[in-house]
């Protein structure tokens, strides 16, 4: 696994373990340009008397840290972290999907990471919170915890499924070299969806436009938005 930053020095172990299963979590924090969130959560963490931790974790330009060795228990999950493997995953809870489906890079370092987990300690690539992969929601609810990250909107089936093709011999996905390559097209999506940046608890208000929308909006992102939707749609059932 290549790792980008190293927070090792940071970041409390509480003895060793057998990874039994793969706990997804995010941050609840805000991106930062480079290895500079995942630098910050180390610190963070370091401040804190009782010592969490996670294994590794993943921000939405891919780059990965290593916080815990694997074969070292990390302090992420109530009440069930011998034998749990944790990767925590920069972003917020009240993303909404199609927030965590722009971030193309980090959902599929993320998937790349917890395939290779699951070859080397033969984790299966299963919804289970035993052994298998699972959410931080789902450690809560069997194990009498309170959170629930990564949050409704993380697209866990789809993720899993990106887990289970890797494994099946699937080609790694290239990452593009930018997160947007089309910021104008997918500022309007979101707008126009009123997901986001965009999302209020009232009605959505589709008259105001942002101002970095070009006055006439182009005909060719209309299909585009429907499939979208669409294939949004089917990768959540």
């Amino acid at each position: 696994m290549r790792i980008d930053y190293e927070g090792r020095a940071l970041v409390a172990s509480h003895g060793s373990h057998t990874p039994r299963r793969i706990v997804w979590h995010d941050t609840e924090s805000h991106d930062a340009k480079g290895i500079r969130d995942l630098a910050g959560i180390a610190t963070y963490w370091h401040g804190i008397s009782w010592g969490p931790g996670a294994q590794i974790g993943v921000d939405s330009e891919g780059f990965i840290a290593r916080y815990v060795d694997d074969l070292e228990i990390a302090y992420h999950v109530e009440n069930h972290n011998t034998g749990s493997l944790g990767i925590e995953i920069v972003g917020f809870a009240r993303f909404v999907p199609s927030v965590w489906l722009l971030r193309r890079v980090q959902l599929e370092t993320v998937a790349q990471a917890t395939a290779e987990w699951c070859r080397k300690y033969a984790i299966p690539a299963t919804l289970d919170v035993e052994r298998g992969i699972s959410t931080h929601k789902m450690q809560s609810q069997a194990y009498h915890g309170s959170h629930y990250d990564p949050g409704p909107g993380f697209p866990v089936r789809r993720t899993l499924r990106r887990v289970q093709a890797i494994l099946g011999g699937a080609e790694p996905k290239p990452p593009p070299k930018k997160l947007y390559t089309e910021k104008a097209y997918w500022t309007w999506v979101r707008w126009y969806l009123g997901e986001g940046e965009f999302r209020t608890s009232g009605p959505h208000n589709k008259t105001v436009r942002p101002v970095t929308l070009p006055a006439t909006i182009p005909a060719a992102w209309w299909p585009r938005l429907q499939a979208f939707v669409a294939q949004r749609s089917k990768a959540e059932r």
